[in-house]
């Protein structure tokens, strides 16, 4: 998909959509029709997570009934359903997410992690999605030059890594 527009603006339903709402749509899915699975949704600031889960929760409530799992958890920051499945948000950190298993992350603005944190963000993940064989990992980005996201990407694009690479300009 590709904006052919100077104002780099995508409409859906004449509702303003851009990498957010896609990730929100396919959080909401999975979580919706996968049972026992946990998302993290990391971000380099709080304020973007909490934007990220806001859009999930809106997502969801506007769901016809037969689609939408019971909520057991609801707040700014995590939901959980009675499917056992649930989307807990954090900052990006260097030791995100200790002890909570991941079947999926979705980390938005990648490249925009803390230049001093990014390493070890990556390295203290990585492992625990490498070792389920339904593990995933969504990466969206602005670049921010040669850091940790381009060395991903470009890893992508020579196929010397397990991502598959996506640009929309």
């Amino acid at each position: 998909l590709s904006v052919d527009s100077n104002k780099h603006a995508y409409y859906t339903n004449d509702i303003l959509s851009h990498n957010t709402v896609s990730a929100a749509i396919f959080l909401s899915w999975f979580v919706l029709f996968h049972y026992d699975k946990n998302v993290l949704v990391a971000a380099n600031k709080g304020k973007t997570m909490k934007e990220i889960i806001s859009k999930t929760k809106s997502i969801i409530k506007y769901l016809p009934f037969f689609l939408k799992p019971g909520m057991v958890v609801n707040n700014k920051t995590a939901m959980a359903f009675d499917n056992g499945s649930r989307i807990v948000g954090e900052t990006a950190s260097a030791k995100p997410a200790l002890g909570f298993t991941i079947h999926m992350i979705y980390a938005d603005e990648f490249a925009h992690i803390d230049a001093n944190v990014v390493e070890s963000y990556y390295k203290s993940i990585y492992p625990t999605l490498s070792a389920s064989d339904t593990g995933r990992m969504v990466i969206t980005s602005t670049p921010n030059g040669r850091n940790k996201f381009f060395e991903i990407y470009d890893d992508a694009l020579k196929g010397e890594s397990e991502f598959t690479p996506s640009r929309i300009d």
